[in-house]
């Protein structure tokens, strides 16, 4: 055992002590029960539990993120529960849909979070993830150690070095990531500390900073407009206050903040430029046009969509309901739904592979993960 693993192990002893003591209630691997028109199956994610994922066409390839954090479902809640972890990200061949390798982040050094008002070092576990194709790098959030970091695709391990550094400490809560593939800057929505930060991938430094949001979380990049689209995640609605923020790419200045229900996220469709804005406290899809920055057409799920994943190819649109146990369907062409998927699971993040239109879903605390296959 390593000396960071036994001062982990004595930092979390007084709060397992607590946590032994609750009942759990663990979710069993699920399979979506089919549609019509879609095919769902369920297969080993290779994880503890599913954070969020991304596909990429070219090297047929699933990137996954093992969000197995401290944070179990107890009796209803959520509580955090410390314990060691094994914080890596598995790699999936798109086709075959099995288990390749895995990127182990234990290299990766610890970071800090507060449980209980007691500060205690937390291992870099991988939540939102996000890829740079061009230059094959792997760029992730940890919002737990309140870290972030970017790691070679072909890796085996993270290297101390591919921590993200920022340019006044540590990244505080950062929530969620995208990169740019024209510049190839990552943007990293910094929760805690209402902007979102610029890193250069070669160096893993913040070069820069996108102030005047709150909360922000979840960005998406338009790099055909030179767009950044930042969500909010005031889930207390302690503002009342909730928008999608614009950001011109060139500037960096955000250029307007788009009215939204609680808890939006937006979604680019790279072929049209229209931004879906995903809300999942009201279950509603705003259609934001690009040219005008206004929302016309909205879409009503009844559920609780986490984000959507757009198929442009396709012109359709699926949406991963944590709370609801489904996924939804939605026709892009006419901003319509087509059909909703009931899951044993809670879905949690869905990304499409553009070659073949097959849409992969990680689940909420389950090692398994969704694959849904599209009748057109």
């Amino acid at each position: 055992m390593t000396s960071r693993n036994r001062h982990f192990r004595r930092a979390c002893t007084p709060l397992l002590a607590v946590a032994v003591a609750l009942p759990f209630i663990l979710a069993s691997p699920a399979s979506a029960a089919p549609a019509s028109g879609f095919t769902t199956t369920t297969i080993s994610g290779g994880i503890t539990s599913g954070g969020q994922l991304a596909v990429d066409s070219q090297r047929r390839a699933v990137f996954v993120a093992d969000g197995d954090s401290w944070s179990k479902k107890i009796n209803g809640r959520v509580w955090p529960v410390p314990r060691p972890l094994n914080p890596k990200i598995a790699v999936l061949n798109a086709d075959t849909r099995r288990v390749t390798r895995t990127i182990d982040y234990l290299p990766l050094p610890a970071g800090s979070m507060n449980a209980y008002g007691v500060k205690i070092p937390s291992p870099q576990v991988p939540a939102g993830l996000a890829l740079d194709t061009r230059r094959g790098l792997i760029v992730t959030t940890n919002a737990q150690s309140n870290g972030a970091a970017i790691v070679p695709m072909t890796a085996r391990a993270a290297r101390p070095s591919d921590i993200v550094r920022g340019s006044d400490g540590p990244l505080a809560h950062p929530m969620g990531t995208t990169v740019d593939p024209v510049t190839g800057l990552a943007y990293i929505a910094v929760f805690s500390r209402d902007l979102v930060a610029v890193i250069n991938p070669g160096t893993r430094q913040q070069v820069g900073q996108i102030p005047g949001l709150y909360k922000a979380s979840v960005p998406a990049v338009d790099a055909q407009r030179r767009r950044l689209y930042v969500g909010n995640a005031d889930t207390k609605n302690s503002r009342g206050e909730h928008y999608v923020a614009v950001v011109d790419l060139t500037t960096k200045r955000v250029v307007k903040k788009i009215a939204t229900p609680q808890n939006t996220r937006p979604s680019v469709d790279p072929s049209t430029g229209l931004v879906y804005l995903t809300s999942f406290k009201t279950g509603e899809i705003g259609v934001l046009d690009p040219t005008t920055l206004t929302v016309g057409k909205r879409i009503q799920t009844n559920s609780t969509p986490v984000t959507l994943a757009v198929d442009s190819r396709r012109g359709l649109g699926y949406t991963s309901n944590l709370f609801s146990k489904s996924i939804t369907v939605v026709d892009l062409n006419s901003a319509t739904v087509l059909t909703t998927i009931r899951t044993a699971g809670e879905p949690h993040t869905p990304a499409v592979d553009a070659r073949t239109g097959t849409v992969f879903f990680t689940q909420f605390q389950s090692p398994d993960l969704i694959v849904l296959t599209a009748a057109r």
